[in-house]
């Protein structure tokens, strides 16, 4: 009489050894991403604080027109292609280099939305926020650290 042997295989222990190690690498795998992509979230969120601060900044400039004159540059063309001002702030040792921009928000027929009427102009701003991981430049898995944030800005408001 043969007896039948209720152990494993070698073969049999190698394809549950292989399929434990693809569970345990794909969790892995997804642990990772989820990390990536909440710190993306941190740094786009923070981001758009410093962006917020910026144009929060411009608003009390333009409202206390300082230096002098500033007003008057900021409603005297647009600045599309070209930015209105540039500068770098820092907030925990991370330098955020930022522009801001300004255009005319005009009708469908090209004309200046609120005319000639003085204190009736209106302007789209649109600060860009640009920042970088100091080694290399960008954080790995998501590319280039860049927040914009608009708002429109009323002559009369200011």
């Amino acid at each position: 009489m043969r007896r039948h042997s209720r152990a494993f295989s070698l073969a049999e222990l190698l394809v549950a050894l292989a399929l434990i190690a693809v569970a345990i690498l794909s969790v892995l795998a997804l642990s990772i991403a989820v990390a990536r992509g909440n710190r993306e979230g941190v740094d786009k969120t923070v981001g758009t604080v410093v962006a917020s601060q910026v144009l929060e900044r411009l608003v009390d400039q333009l409202r206390a027109d300082e230096p002098v004159g500033f007003k008057a540059a900021f409603w005297g063309g647009d600045f599309t292609s070209n930015p209105f001002n540039t500068g770098i702030l820092t907030n925990n040792k991370t330098e955020y280099k930022y522009e801001i921009f300004a255009r005319t928000v005009t009708d469908s027929s090209g004309a200046s939305l609120g005319g000639s009427t003085p204190d009736n102009r209106l302007k789209k701003v649109d600060v860009t926020v640009y920042w970088w991981d100091s080694d290399s430049e960008t954080h790995q898995g998501y590319g280039d650290l860049k927040v914009t944030v608009s708002r429109l800005i009323s002559e009369g408001e200011l």
